[in-house]
């Protein structure tokens, strides 16, 4: 089951990406944008009520134009949970909330193998660009057109560089 992420789900979350991870540096970037009002969006994926998965939403800037777009991540899975499908369900889930928000431009750091079954192309496709991310910088228009017009550099919410 994906639900929306409630006040107690907060440390159960940070488990899941020091699990899934093998670090805090995730868990510090949710805790940063929640604390910040910058989690526009926070799922967890539910297993007999036991959070196992989580993803966020925040927003992303596109050369010089403010909240221009939204990032997909941080994205875990707890590594005993891993292999199951449950990263699937969150992200098409999270693409499902941002066209409910009417979201345009989603843009994600990943594997593009992983990525690409949802559509996700690398991002310069679109003029976009996110320090040396190269190829595992992607993006997807989940409203069409929506990166009309946009190009440049991505800036994400400081709590991804302060973390």
């Amino acid at each position: 089951m994906i639900r929306a992420e409630e006040p107690n789900d907060d440390e159960a979350i940070s488990g899941v990406h020091i699990r899934a991870f093998g670090g805090t540096t995730e868990a510090a970037v949710v805790e940063s944008l929640r604390g910040q009002g910058a989690l526009l969006a926070s799922l967890v994926a539910l297993v007999r009520d036991r959070v196992v998965g989580h993803v966020a939403l925040s927003p992303v800037d596109v050369g010089g134009v403010e909240r221009a777009a939204v990032a997909l991540g941080p994205l875990a899975v707890d590594p005993d949970y891993q292999g199951r499908g449950i990263g699937a369900l969150l992200v098409d889930a999270f693409l499902q909330h941002c066209r409910v928000r009417d979201e345009g431009l989603v843009v994600v750091v990943g594997y593009p193998d992983y990525y690409s079954r949802f559509g996700f192309v690398p991002a310069e496709r679109f003029g976009l660009h996110y320090r040396d991310a190269g190829e595992a910088f992607q993006a997807l228009e989940v409203r069409e057109g929506a990166a009309a017009g946009l190009s440049g550099e991505v800036r994400y919410h400081p709590a991804f560089e302060n973390a």
